[in-house]
């Protein structure tokens, strides 16, 4: 791979990174790009861009998506040997998400980017 490749992919990677977080951030795109100073056209350029990257994967090549489930449990401190919950982690909602033998569960204190991390992991499997 070529450096020109290479850059092309990274500032690919960072535009991604960049749609997710506009996405995901809950405001109007033009709210999103004014906060970070970003043109709204310059947005929208990068969005196709990337679309079009997607749209010409080979099918094999295109992400999974991986179902998630939220469940409502109690947990157990092992390391205390106690057999009662404590009273921070009682009845706590989370995400669960599987991908064959995997399962990482996503307390609710959990970030945005360490999400995205598990996912990427996940991705690698």
């Amino acid at each position: 791979m070529e450096i020109k490749d290479m850059k092309k992919k990274i500032r690919h990677e960072k535009w991604r990174e960049e749609i997710s977080e506009c996405q995901s951030s809950g405001l109007k795109v033009k709210e999103w790009c004014g906060n970070k100073g970003l043109n709204t056209n310059t947005y929208y350029n990068r969005l196709r861009v990337i679309r079009e990257e997607i749209l010409a994967l080979p099918e094999s090549e295109v992400q999974e998506i991986v179902p998630v489930s939220i469940s409502s449990e109690i947990s157990v401190n092992d390391t205390e040997n106690t057999a009662s919950p404590t009273p921070r982690d009682s009845n706590r909602d989370k995400a669960v998400i599987r991908k064959g033998d995997i399962e990482i569960e996503l307390l609710e204190r959990i970030t945005q980017d360490m999400i995205v991390m598990f996912l990427r992991g996940l991705k690698e499997c």
